[in-house]
């Protein structure tokens, strides 16, 4: 039985626990299964739907009784522990997680034991900010001079395991993201020189797998710890390297983040000259993403709004297409999912018949090029009008905006100080104006 003719009786009212059990049982390929099963608890969770949520976890639990590959069951913990993270049910995850590292154990699944230190060694960082709820670690951690130092010593702990395991296994690059993790940890708990140490051997094993994304995050950590020493020569060079791989690697939220962070370096040096062409080009990146993102909102709203008004499927389609193109090039991974599933919803009612599963793995939005060329016209030189970066704008932006919407409000209030500095009166008023809008948007 497919995957797509399990799911459409799985999900009905009508289906009970032990048809659940016998419909699962009779999957074809039960990989598959699972995938498709991820997919829904992804775009459950995207909309915050509760029942839909716990209508999956009860089917991963039934596949995890029906199926005993090791693999699978560890994946399925790994997703419902990542749910209670997200919710913040600390205590739920911690038990997923430690049970996904009984079994791999157990079964003498190093990769998979290894990826459990790792997610166990964020999680306690993660915790080790909290105050001490959890009762039983109070016993394990008497030996530590406070909860924080034990939590961290646990996490550091845990990556070092997942590392030693990456490499015994020859996966270089999880091993780099394991260096990585130990690297973040040292900085957190206040040792930056060993911090830095094993930030160095994470670049090196990542300049030979050419690495580009986690290469600007470990550029991006060795600058920011040569800024708090305020070692500013080396904090640019450091900041730059990084700029140029999170743009190579099309981060650009990232990327004009740290140019951001060059001209603030530049412009303490009171070198003001060339930290303000930075400052405009940090917000013309800046700009052209707002400016994208509202976009593709646009076209996925418009498009769901169309399809619950029945309108033919051959109009519908562009919609989502442009969105899924958008959120793609955005590294907006949640809505490009969403955008793609209901490309999938729109072609299913055209009456085509490839598996959820194989649309989601091979689609690859189609360029727009309309879409390239007029958010990278966009500039502050063409949006001077008060409403420009007003909420009304756009409509309400809602949580995608929050985090670039707050660096945007950032880049525009330094750039009125500097205007100001400059002797440019009217940018720095305008500037300061639309970053306190931007920010009420928010």
């Amino acid at each position: 039985m497919s995957a797509d003719e399990i799911i459409s009786k799985l999900f009905s009212n009508k289906c009970s626990r032990a048809s659940r059990v016998n419909l699962i049982s009779r999957a074809d390929d039960p990989l598959i299964l699972l995938e498709t099963l991820f997919i829904y608890f992804d775009i459950a969770l995207y909309f915050s739907n509760d029942s839909a949520i716990l209508n999956i976890m009860e089917c991963l639990d039934i596949f995890k009784r029906v199926f005993s590959s090791n693999a699978c069951y560890c994946r399925i913990l790994f997703k419902k522990a990542e749910y209670f993270s997200n919710i913040n049910d600390n205590r739920k995850s911690l038990s997923l997680y430690k049970a996904a590292l009984k079994s791999s154990l157990q079964c003498d699944d190093l990769f998979y034991t290894a990826q459990s230190y790792s997610k166990l060694g964020k999680l306690f960082k993660n915790l080790s900010s909290s105050p001490p709820i959890l009762k039983k670690f109070e016993k394990e951690f008497r030996k530590y001079p406070d909860f924080k130092t034990g939590m961290l010593a646990k996490s550091f702990e845990y990556f070092d395991l997942s590392q030693k395991i990456f490499d015994d296994l020859g996966h270089e690059y999880n091993s780099a993201v394991s260096l990585f993790n130990s690297s973040i940890l040292l900085y957190y708990a206040g040792n930056v020189e060993k911090s830095y140490y094993k930030a160095v051997l994470a670049r090196e094993l990542c300049e030979r797998l050419k690495s580009s994304s986690l290469l600007g995050e470990i550029f991006l950590h060795m600058a920011n710890i040569h800024c708090d020493k305020k070692e500013y020569y080396m904090a640019k060079i450091y900041y730059r390297a990084a700029a140029d791989f999170f743009a190579l690697d099309r981060n650009y939220i990232k990327s004009s983040d740290v140019i951001h962070k060059i001209a603030w370096i530049l412009s303490i040096e009171n070198n003001f000259a060339s930290s303000l062409p930075l400052y405009r080009k940090a917000l013309d990146i800046k700009i052209s993403l707002d400016y994208r993102q509202a976009l593709g909102d646009f076209y996925l709203n418009r498009g769901i709004i169309t399809l619950g008004l029945g309108s033919k499927a051959a109009d519908i389609e562009k919609y989502f297409e442009r969105a899924a193109f958008i959120f793609k090039s955005l590294k907006m991974e949640d809505k490009a999912l969403i955008s793609k599933f209901y490309v999938y919803k729109v072609r299913r009612i055209k009456g085509d018949s490839e598996s959820l599963y194989n649309f989601m793995s091979s689609y690859k939005p189609r360029s727009f090029k309309d879409i390239i060329s007029a958010s990278a016209g966009i500039s502050y030189q063409t949006r001077k009008r008060e409403s420009d970066f007003s909420a009304e704008a756009y409509g309400s932006p809602g949580k995608t905006f929050c985090v670039p919407r707050k660096s945007l409000a950032g880049v525009m209030s330094n750039l009125s100080v500097i205007c100001g500095i400059s002797g440019d009166k009217y940018n720095s008023k305008f500037f300061s104006a639309q970053s306190k809008t931007v920010g009420e948007s928010i």
